[in-house]
């Protein structure tokens, strides 16, 4: 592992999150904000398949589109089954009372 590899998949992928705080006050802003944070990871798990994992391309793929659909593939399930998840009625108002305590 590369420190620079260390960095862009962990760090820097999950701090991408943070960036959801952008969204706080703003309209349905929980879940603006949480895509907002999984796309700037999907960039960054992106960025890292390129430079440190497009020699293990399958065979018919470069290391670009390999490294965009192979992150796509799960970044977007994990997305969509947590906007499900704090879009339920319950929850979203448990995280509501949460921010409001802040």
């Amino acid at each position: 592992i590369h420190p620079v590899q260390l960095l862009v998949d962990y760090p820097f992928a999950f701090g991408a999150l943070g960036l959801s705080g952008l969204c706080r006050n703003q309209k349905n802003g929980l879940i603006k904000g949480y895509i907002l944070g999984v796309f700037a990871r999907y960039i960054c798990a992106v960025v890292s398949g390129i430079v440190f994992f497009g020699a293990y391309a399958p065979d018919g793929f470069n290391a670009v589109t390999w490294s965009l659909f192979y992150n796509f593939t799960y970044l977007a399930g994990e997305g969509a089954l947590t906007v499900i998840i704090i879009s339920v009625s319950p929850v979203k108002k448990a995280l509501e009372g949460l921010k409001n305590q802040m």
